[in-house]
């Protein structure tokens, strides 16, 4: 939903604080169909049937009016004004926890080139993300890494010092 949210705030606001059209690419359309079938199985018959004479914009719509819609839109441009402030500190790495569909590598290539980046999520969404990644003909940087785990059973402490003990030693990648 953040992926999609930030892509809907590009195509639609007239004045977008962030520009991400991967959004749209990266989120497979078998997942943008769920969300439409959720979304209309949530509305009255009218509603029913008023979405269905401009099914295109059912997902749009329903974002954009989410009560979620503005703080994911403002989170997400802090938290890159934030990284830019860090890197200009000094700071080389960039660690995304749930990382989801996140597309600032995409977006941002030359910004991600300067940064490490750790993309933590769960396997099958990871597998996932990288195979539409995949089809969409793009590969990402060599600073771009994929941790798997999920969360809810693996430590992140744990997590952080195998990974930390993986991308110190010669030869990691």
């Amino acid at each position: 939903m953040t992926s999609l949210m930030r892509a809907v705030h590009s195509r639609c606001d007239p004045s977008p604080l962030l520009y991400d059209p991967w959004g749209d690419r990266l989120v497979p359309a078998s997942e943008r169909e769920k969300l439409r079938h959720r979304i209309l199985a949530r509305m009255d018959s009218e509603g029913h049937a008023r979405a269905l004479r401009a099914p295109d914009s059912i997902l749009d719509e329903f974002l954009l009016r989410n009560t979620a819609f503005p703080g994911v839109v403002i989170r997400s441009r802090y938290a890159e004004d934030a990284l830019r402030e860090a890197t200009i500190r000094g700071v080389r790495q960039y660690v995304l926890i749930d990382a989801g569909f996140d597309s600032f590598a995409l977006r941002c290539p030359a910004f991600s080139n300067m940064l490490e980046i750790f993309e933590v999520d769960h396997p099958a969404t990871q597998t996932m993300k990288t195979h539409r990644i995949s089809e969409c003909g793009v590969s990402l940087l060599r600073s771009v890494h994929f941790i798997a785990a999920d969360l809810a059973k693996e430590d992140l402490v744990a997590l952080h010092s195998e990974t930390t003990r993986q991308h110190s030693s010669p030869g990691s990648g």
